[in-house]
């Protein structure tokens, strides 16, 4: 698994950032981009990616990844800090940050939970 950042603990972060104009065509370079910027760690066990939202009625990209802190604050602050440089000039603006230790992730998605998808 890789990571950004320095602390003591690892967190599992969720970032969602405005973006104008069709957010589908920032996926991919922002998901290449946040390779980058996981510095720390193995390729093995990847759990980082990129998708498009809506938030607001405005576009949004959102990222998953790992960060390493101290406290829940420093890995938010270093969350945010990331999915904007991942982002570059197309950051607009913060829609939403989630944290919690990565230690709590879940290893996969639950079979039992339901999906349009399924």
């Amino acid at each position: 698994m890789r990571w950004a950042g320095e602390g003591e603990e690892l967190w599992f972060v969720r970032v969602e950032t405005f973006v104008e104009g069709d957010s589908a065509r920032l996926v991919e370079p922002a998901w290449q981009a946040l390779e980058a910027l996981l510095v720390h760690g193995s390729a093995s066990e990847e759990r980082h990616g990129a998708d498009q939202g809506t938030g607001l009625a405005e576009p949004v990209v959102g990222m998953v990844f790992s960060v390493a802190a101290t406290t829940a604050g420093d890995a938010a602050n270093t969350a945010v800090a990331v999915a904007v440089a991942a982002l570059g000039d197309e950051a607009r603006g913060l829609y939403g940050v989630s944290v919690f230790p990565r230690r709590t992730a879940p290893a996969e998605r639950d079979p039992s939970y339901p999906s349009l998808n399924d």
